[in-house]
């Protein structure tokens, strides 16, 4: 195959399509990663969502914490079933291999993504199906779609944050630290606990992080009147997106030749 062919845009398309979907399928045969994935966001919904009456009084009870647990699942999908595999498979030598394979870097990093969008979207998708088959969510099948899209796009800031860190630390510390930074993602960011009831100096705070933004934009969905900044929200998210992606890629080069037991 010639150098030119290799790299049209076609052959390019057709290895991210395969490549992507043999990550899907890859990580949906490790129980371990796909059922925990689901765990933790459709458990914080069932048991705030549907058993408790904690909510903002402007926003329906059930679709808030529906939003707030996809919210969660998009977060946990970017970090952990991004950023961890990488880190992983990194100490593992296996970037090592894919630098002297005839398949562009960036395919594996696409791949990645695109594995992570189908995941959010799936978690997103269970979520919002046990809130709409509760009877206890009254909304139209566009404002379900706008949620679900916004939702999965969202990922993609969580999957260049879970790369930076990927890269930042050590493959074994790299878990450890996803934790650290994914724990008051949840807490700060106004999704287990609602924004308004947060002390004003955390308020400050929670403004600033991505996890803020990102449910800021699907609330905005939801309750348009009280969210109307999702223009500003963008803005934020584009440029975390820009940062951890320059920041992942600074270090990806400082990393050829580096490998680890």
């Amino acid at each position: 195959m010639s150098e030119t062919h290799r790299h049209t845009l076609p052959h390019l398309l057709r290895i991210a399509c395969y490549e992507s979907w043999l990550e899907f399928l890859k990580c949906l045969r490790i129980p371990a990663f796909s059922v925990s994935l689901f765990v933790f966001p459709v458990g914080m919904f069932l048991f705030f969502g549907l058993g408790m009456k904690w909510e903002p009084a402007h926003i329906q009870h059930t679709l808030y914490w529906a939003t707030a647990s996809s919210c969660m699942g998009v977060i946990g999908v970017g970090l952990f079933g991004f950023g961890v595999y990488v880190a992983t498979e990194r100490g593992q030598g296996w970037l090592l291999l894919k630098r002297v394979s005839p398949m562009p870097p960036l395919m594996y990093f696409l791949a990645k993504t695109m594995m992570s969008i189908l995941f959010s979207c799936i978690v997103v998708a269970v979520i919002l199906s046990i809130a709409l088959s509760s009877g206890q969510v009254v909304t139209n099948v566009e404002t379900v779609l706008k949620l679900i899209g916004i939702l999965v796009l969202t990922t993609v800031p969580f999957c260049t944050l879970g790369l930076a860190i990927a890269y930042l630390v050590g493959p074994n510390s790299a878990h450890a630290v996803i934790n650290v930074v994914y724990l008051p993602q949840l807490f700060l960011g106004g999704i287990v606990v609602p924004y308004e009831y947060l002390p004003t100096y955390l308020q400050t705070i929670a403004s600033v992080l991505p996890s803020y933004h990102s449910v800021q934009l699907a609330f905005g969905v939801i309750d348009s009147a009280s969210h109307p900044s999702w223009l500003w929200n963008v803005l934020v998210l584009s440029c975390y997106t820009l940062l951890f992606g320059a920041l992942a890629t600074y270090r990806y080069y400082k990393d050829e030749g580096r490998t680890y037991g």
